[in-house]
């Protein structure tokens, strides 16, 4: 292949890269939310995008099912979409990306939970005070430190397998801080287990 060649290789690529659907820059990553047997809630926020949408499935490689779902405007006048899965299958670890118009997240995973008849037992985390005070960092060493420490999973690895849900119950940012201290205070810093439980 010659150097003509090539250059016409790279020029049709990057073509081709700027037409589709680009990695997300979302102000809040995907994030899970009621998790059951048979189902879960993807949430995440976008800057202007309208399109809802979870490509998923039981392998990383073959996300094959897509379900739509709804946005409203935030009051910072960006988007936060929601999506319910349904008709899951108990006990089972599926793959998801969260997709809008313009953007498209990495692929995650979470894992349903067990069926109610099936009288299995569960750990979950419960934390609360959060709020970042004098410690801007501090949600970010709870669960990284804490949580993702003593699971030995600083990546998210199996988590999802370990951890069936989180209970967050208050005091999460200050009640002067607004909608970027939800972003940057609270989400962004618990993003690779709220991605996974």
């Amino acid at each position: 292949m010659g150097p003509k060649s090539r250059h016409v290789l790279l020029t049709a690529g990057l073509i081709l890269s700027l037409g589709g659907v680009g990695l997300a820059d979302f102000p809040v990553s995907p994030y899970l939310q009621n998790p059951s047997s048979d189902g879960m809630v993807i949430a995440w926020e976008s800057n202007n995008d309208q399109e809802t949408w979870i490509d998923f499935g039981t392998a990383i490689d073959q996300l094959d099912q897509s379900t739509s779902g709804s946005w409203v405007t935030s009051i910072d006048g960006t988007h936060l979409h929601h999506v319910s899965l349904t008709g899951l299958s108990p006990q089972t670890r599926y793959y998801y990306r969260a997709r809008t118009e313009t953007e498209e997240s990495t692929t995650a995973w979470f894992t349903t939970a067990s069926a109610p008849d099936s009288e299995s037992t569960f750990l979950f985390a419960a934390y609360s005070d959060a709020e970042p005070g004098q410690n801007p960092e501090k949600h970010a060493e709870i669960v990284n430190d804490g949580i993702l420490e003593f699971f030995n999973q600083p990546d998210g690895g199996v988590i999802d397998q370990v951890l069936a849900f989180c209970l967050v119950p208050g005091d999460l940012v200050g009640p002067d801080h607004g909608e970027e201290a939800w972003r940057t205070g609270f989400f962004s810093q618990a993003e690779i287990l709220f991605r996974h439980v």
